[in-house]
C-alpha cells in the first residue's frame, strides 16, 4: 500500500513489514541530483491512533558534513548501551520522524483525534552536544505568520564560563482563537543551571489539562 500523508514529491511505499520513503530531487530543500530514499523507514503506531512514524532523512544530501552511508533505512540510526536502545537524530542524516509534513493532508478521522483540551507527553534522551541552540524533541503544530495552532516539547543547551543552561519549553495553542484572529497560547520554561551533563539519560514529561501546564524533567 501507499501513505498519503506527504506533500508533492515525496511517497511512503510498503510491502509486507517494510515501508520505503522517497523524496524526489526536485522536492528536496537544494538542487541536489538524485532522489532521497530510505528502506524500512516507517515505525508502526501500536495504538492505531495517528498512524505511523517516518524517517525522512537529510533534508538536502548537499548540505551533509558526514559521509553518508547508503542506502540508508531506520537501522541506520538505532544506538544501545547494552541497557536501552533508542534512535539518534544528528541533525545531518537524520532531521526527525514525521506523521505528516502538512496536517491538512492527514485522514479527517486521523486529525480529529489529535489533542484539542488536553494531553500528555513523555519521552526520554540523550544530548550529544555541548551546544544546542534550539531543538525540537516531539510535537504536532503548524506555525503560520504570528500563529502557532497545536504543541511541541523543545529544548536548548549552552555552555559558557559559568557551567552552561539547559532549558525545555513546553508550548501548547489548543483552545479558542482569541483576539486578531490568534489562538490562546502558554509556554512553559525549565532552566538547569548549570548544563545538563551531554551522554546522560534525562526523562521528560510534559501534561497539559486544558487550564494548566506542568514540566517534570527527572521527576522535578
Amino acid at each position: 500500500g501507499q501513505l498519503t500523508n506527504f506533500s508533492a514529491g515525496q511517497t511512503v511505499s510498503c510491502s509486507g513489514d517494510s515501508c520505503t520513503y522517497v523524496r524526489s530531487a526536485a522536492a528536496s530543500d537544494c538542487r541536489q541530483t538524485g532522489d532521497t530514499t530510505i528502506t524500512d523507514s516507517l515505525f508502526a503506531d501500536s495504538t492505531s491512533v495517528l498512524g505511523g512514524l517516518v524517517l525522512t532523512g537529510p533534508r538536502c544530501s548537499l548540505n551533509l558534513d558526514v559521509a553518508a552511508p547508503l542506502p540508508l533505512s531506520s537501522s541506520t540510526f538505532l544506538v544501545n548501551n547494552g541497557k536501552f536502545e533508542s534512535l539518534q537524530f544528528d541533525g545531518n542524516l537524520n532531521v526527525g520522524l514525521y506523521v505528516t509534513d502538512d496536517i491538512e493532508l492527514m485522514d479527517v478521522s486521523r486529525r480529529l483525534r489529535l489533542p484539542r483540551g488536553n494531553l500528555a507527553v513523555e519521552l526520554m534522551l540523550t544530548m550529544e552536544r555541548d551546544s544546542t541552540p534550539f531543538s525540537g524533541l516531539v510535537g504536532i503544530y503548524q506555525q503560520r505568520a504570528n500563529c502557532l495552532s497545536g504543541w511541541k516539547l523543545s529544548y536548548s543547551n549552552t555552555m559558557d564560563g559559568n557551567g552552561g543552561t539547559t532549558t525545555f519549553f513546553f508550548e501548547v495553542s489548543l483552545g479558542d482563537v482569541g483576539s486578531g484572529g490568534a489562538r490562546n497560547a502558554a509556554r512553559l520554561v525549565y532552566t538547569f543551571v548549570p548544563a545538563i551533563d551531554i551522554y546522560r539519560w534525562i526523562h521528560v514529561v510534559g501534561t497539559y489539562d486544558g487550564r494548566n501546564l506542568t514540566l517534570y524533567v527527572d521527576g522535578q
